[in-house]
């Protein structure tokens, strides 16, 4: 599911998000299928060897929001005190 996709079911989803959220944010733990990314490589150029290729992470839309959400509470956090 993509963030645009997220975004428009969002009303729908959005006690189940918030949940995961707390959850998360309780057990000071992320779900195993929440945590999950998948590399795959694409090529830079005509691949020849391994360099002409480049890592790209495909992460959770919920562990990106779940993620977002932390560091805007950090940030908030953090400020006070610098």
């Amino acid at each position: 599911m993509d963030c645009k996709m997220l975004y428009r079911l969002y009303y729908f989803l959005e006690d189940e998000l918030l949940r995961v959220v707390e959850e998360s944010i309780r057990s000071g733990k992320v779900s195993g299928a929440l945590n999950a990314t998948f590399i795959t490589f694409i090529m830079k150029n005509d691949p020849e060897s391994f360099e002409d290729y480049m890592p790209f992470s495909l992460c959770n839309s919920v562990h990106k929001i779940l993620t977002k959400f932390l560091e805007t509470q950090k940030r908030n956090i953090l400020s006070e005190f610098i």
